[in-house]
């Protein structure tokens, strides 16, 4: 496996004047996305999320949709059997430890993206995302807990039974390693 060099790059600024409240902008980047907050003081942070970070793997029926959670959009992907007829079955893929993308690439395999594509051949609609903070999902990773990945499943099967295309009383949410025991949490509450 060829090698793979990621540069990391923190900037902070701080500002300050006569007509606005001082503040300070901090940036992390990488060659793989973007983050991004403003502190106006100690108590507000607003974040900009991550933006940047690309979709490696498609299946012949992947939809990019957004989803609203808990103060930040979660990017996701959807992918629907070829002949979708009547209300889905559907499935929630939850990722696993540390910065799970939608695809959940591991070693340079994209588990969630192939299971996806299984799973909609045998007739379910299927929605991965990145987890908070993670390719172009918002949200902040340096404080989350079970719980936050918890919520976040949850607006996702929140989400995904208001489609038209998904039979709400038939949702799965799956997940793997850390993602297992985020599903478990939402599946009680969802």
């Amino acid at each position: 496996m060829p090698a793979i060099t990621i540069r990391q790059q923190k900037n902070q600024s701080s500002f300050s004047n006569s007509t606005t409240m001082p503040f300070t902008l901090t940036t992390t980047n990488d060659n793989v996305r973007f983050n991004g907050a403003v502190t106006l003081s100690s108590n507000v942070r607003i974040d900009t999320g991550s933006g940047l970070g690309d979709v490696t793997f498609t299946n012949a029926t992947d939809q990019s949709v957004f989803i609203p959670a808990l103060g930040f959009t979660i990017a996701a992907t959807t992918t629907a059997p070829e002949q979708a007829a009547g209300p889905l079955p559907a499935v929630v893929l939850v990722g696993g430890v540390n910065s799970a993308d939608r695809d959940e690439t591991i070693a340079g395999v994209t588990i969630h993206g192939q299971l996806a594509g299984a799973l909609a051949k045998a007739g379910f609609l299927v929605v991965r995302y990145d987890k908070r903070g993670v390719g172009q999902s918002g949200g902040r990773t340096e404080s989350v807990t079970l719980q936050d990945y918890a919520d976040d499943a949850v607006s996702v099967v929140k989400w995904l039974r208001k489609q038209k295309s998904v039979d709400p009383k038939r949702v799965a949410v799956i997940g793997r390693a850390e993602g297992a025991a985020a599903a478990l949490l939402a599946a009680a509450r969802a």
